[in-house]
């Protein structure tokens, strides 16, 4: 038997990648949590429910704690994590960078995130009043162990007692030092993930590594985009917004609207799609801007309830619905771009000018992101001192298809 565990049990993305599962291995696969929910799921799910001790509370900040003082990953990202995080750490700034760069310097000696947070938790037996587990049965995981900080003691005996595999959820998994390594094998979407997770994780070697294609993107639900999809005639431009903390949302208004500004004077529209899981008059100071158009999510967005609140996740359906309205897609690093270059979009990587005060933080942000590297390196770049028209000009016959890179086999 298949099962996958996560406590996210109505998450549309999780059911995303389960499906995909499904057809890759041609079995249902059914979900285990040990939320104590059981029966079905929304989307007609089996769930069954696993006993575990008492979540403990300090178990997320033995997490932080196992970041700080484990081996990081050969990653931008990792190496300038107290960059990164510097706003939410500000009464702590000082010591954490010092013994980040202390980390850095003695990197190759530490152990690494598996090792250590294993070390620090304890194992704990899955077992179910509905089911008796057996050695002959195949357990899924999500690859980044911080999403999962509930199940860990689970993921652990699994990893030392059965068939244990670690699933790379998303493109930019492979950037994060606490990816699960401690498994039978590993799913990746592509020969390009394959190599980014052997780049960032080169002790991970001896596992073997499956390319299964994209599992966030069910490759039946994109063969046809091109005939379902019509990009609007108008002159549109989309923008996805890209952070979900306030602090750096500042940054993006800013941004937002300078570029309203530049294409009002070359009678643009940009269409805003705000992000997700952020109440919408965050974006008041754009309400009554007159070349901006923020769109929210249609009704095919699910709504689930989670351990912070309610958060929006939205469908593939629902983003085209978005881009349909648009001839271009201007990318700040969002995983958004994606969902445009299925659609097939003439997509713009925005590339900051760090000369200006107020560009700094965000471009710092930016910067610290592996997979803009490794993913956007070939998309064109958008200075903001470009002209519009020029830029129409130069541009308008090109296209950016990702999707191969991406594991999506797309039959045009």
């Amino acid at each position: 038997m298949l099962y996958f565990l996560t406590n996210d049990i109505n998450n549309p993305r999780v059911e995303k990648v389960i499906t995909s599962l499904d057809k890759f291995y041609k079995d249902k696969l059914v979900i285990l949590n040990n939320k104590n929910h059981k029966g079905v799921n929304n989307f007609n799910r089996k769930l069954i429910s696993i006993s575990s001790r008492n979540t403990n509370k300090r178990k997320y900040f033995i997490f932080k704690l196992t970041f700080l003082i484990s081996r990081i990953a050969l990653s931008k990202n990792d190496q300038n994590f107290p960059e990164r995080n510097v706003y939410s750490l500000t009464s702590f700034s000082f010591i954490i960078n010092f013994l980040w760069k202390i980390k850095i310097f003695i990197n190759d000696f530490l152990p690494t995130y598996n090792t250590t947070l294993f070390s620090l938790l304890k194992s704990s037996k899955i077992s179910s009043d509905q089911v008796l587990f057996t050695q002959k049965d195949t357990f899924f995981v999500d690859s980044l162990l911080f999403r999962n900080h509930e199940l860990i003691n689970e993921i652990k005996w699994l990893s030392l007692n059965s068939k244990l595999i670690s699933v790379v959820v998303s493109f930019d998994n492979p950037c994060y030092s606490q990816i699960l390594y401690r498994c039978s094998n590993m799913l990746v979407w592509s020969n390009t993930m394959k190599d980014s997770l052997l780049r960032f994780h080169p002790f991970i070697n001896p596992i073997s590594i499956i390319e299964t294609g994209s599992l966030l993107f069910n490759t039946g639900a994109v063969k046809n985009i091109r005939q379902l999809f019509k990009i609007s005639d108008d002159k549109n431009v989309a923008y996805g917004c890209m952070f979900c903390d306030e602090y750096m949302l500042k940054y993006e208004l800013s941004l937002i609207l300078y570029l309203s500004k530049i294409l009002h004077q070359q009678g643009y529209n940009l269409y805003v799609r705000p992000y997700p899981s952020l109440d919408i008059e965050f974006y008041s100071s754009l309400f009554n801007i007159p070349n901006i158009k923020l769109i929210r999510s249609t009704n095919k967005v699910i709504i689930r309830e989670n351990n912070d609140g309610f958060l929006y996740d939205e469908l593939l359906s629902s983003q085209i619905d978005f881009l349909s309205n648009c001839s271009w897609f201007f990318s700040l690093g969002t995983s958004f771009t994606i969902e445009a270059a299925i659609c097939d979009m003439k997509i713009l990587q925005i590339n900051l000018n760090v000369n200006k005060k107020w560009w700094n933080e965000i471009q710092t942000r930016i910067n610290l992101s592996d997979h803009i590297e490794i993913y956007y390196n070939g998309l064109f770049k958008f200075d903001e001192t470009c002209n519009l028209i020029n830029l129409s000009n130069d541009f308008s016959s090109k296209n950016i298809n990702m999707l191969k890179k991406l594991g999506i086999n797309y039959d045009k």
